[in-house]
C-alpha cells in the first residue's frame, strides 16, 4: 500500500477505537490517513509523488556511483603511497614511520569509507528506483490496486 501524498510504501496498523479495533493506514513519513478505495484524483497525486520518488532514487543512484568511483580512485592512489613507503635507503624495506606510509593509511581508510558509502547508495537507489518504476507501470496499465 502506498501513500497518495508522498508515495511512501506503508504498513497496516491496528488502532484501537472505543468501539473495537479498526484498520487505519497511516503514512510513516507524512502522517496522512490512507484509504483503500482511491479516486482518479488521488491516483494522479500518487503518480506525481511516485515520479518525484523516481527522481530522488536516481539522485541516490548517481550519488552512489560517484562515491564508488571516488573511493576506488582514493584506494588506487593509496597503493602508490604504499609503494613509495618502501625506501631504497632502508634496503627496499617498508618504513612504517615515514610520511608516505601515514598518507597511505589515511587514504586507505578514507577510500574504504567512501567506497562503502557509494555501494550502499547504489543498492538503495536501485531498489527504490525499481519499486517506484513498477508502481508507475501499474498505474499506467490500470492494474494498480491499493
Amino acid at each position: 500500500m502506498f501513500c497518495t501524498h508522498c508515495a511512501r510504501e506503508i504498513k497496516v496498523e491496528k488502532v484501537n477505537t472505543g468501539k473495537g479495533a479498526k484498520k487505519v493506514f497511516v503514512c510513516p513519513r507524512c502522517g496522512h490517513l490512507i484509504e483503500t478505495n482511491l479516486t482518479s484524483d488521488e491516483i494522479k497525486e500518487l503518480s506525481a509523488a511516485a515520479h518525484s520518488e523516481v527522481h530522488k532514487a536516481s539522485n541516490d543512484l548517481n550519488r552512489g556511483k560517484s562515491g564508488t568511483v571516488i573511493g576506488l580512485i582514493l584506494l588506487a592512489i593509496s597503493m602508490l603511497f604504499l609503494l613509495m613507503s618502501f625506501k631504497a635507503t632502508a634496503g627496499g624495506a617498508l618504513v612504517p614511520n615515514c610520511l608516505e606510509f601515514y598518507v597511505f593509511l589515511a587514504l586507505v581508510s578514507l577510500g574504504t569509507a567512501v567506497l562503502v558509502y557509494g555501494i550502499v547508495f547504489v543498492v538503495l537507489g536501485t531498489k527504490r528506483k525499481n519499486l517506484y518504476r513498477n508502481l508507475l507501470k501499474d498505474i499506467q496499465n490500470n492494474t494498480f490496486v491499493q
